[in-house]
């Protein structure tokens, strides 16, 4: 029951994250040279970029709720380590020839390794970075959106 509720959450944050990405990439276009002005049109693109960053920052809130079941903080801090590294390398790579926009890809690419892809490494997260999958495809959103009705009405 446990895994299934988990899985519910992987899902339903997943969902909310492709809502807020989506609202945020058709809002940030225009929303940006509204409050800041026209000098800074040029960093609609970045956001639009970051705007990806948010299923797998929606995805590693809800693994913390594993992490500390599981006691496994270890691995947590393994995973933050390991994206730490590849975000200075990616950095040196992208950030020279892209600017910001590099550096935003690096930061999508070190959430979604730290979230998600680095708990493939470790056999006792394995289940989790499946469930993760199984979320980022919308696997029984349905399901999921049903039960949490039940709960919350």
């Amino acid at each position: 029951r446990y895994a299934e509720r988990l899985q519910d959450l992987f899902v339903v944050a997943c969902f909310a994250a492709y809502v807020v990405a989506a609202a945020s990439a058709a809002v940030g276009v225009w929303f940006i040279p509204l409050a800041y002005g026209h000098a800074y049109s040029d960093v609609a693109p970045t956001f639009l970029v970051l705007a990806l960053a948010n299923p797998f920052v929606f995805l590693g809130v809800i693994e913390t709720i594993w992490t500390v079941n599981a006691d496994r903080q270890g691995i947590a801090f393994a995973r933050t380590a390991l994206a730490a590294v590849a975000n200075i390398a990616l950095n040196l790579v992208l950030l020279k020839p892209l600017g910001a926009t590099g550096a935003a890809i690096t930061t999508v690419v070190a959430y979604a390794l730290a979230a998600v892809a680095l708990n493939a490494l470790f056999s006792a997260s394995r289940p989790i970075v499946r469930m993760q999958l199984r979320a980022l495809a919308l696997r029984d959103l349905r399901r999921a959106l049903r039960v949490n009705r039940e709960f919350s009405g």
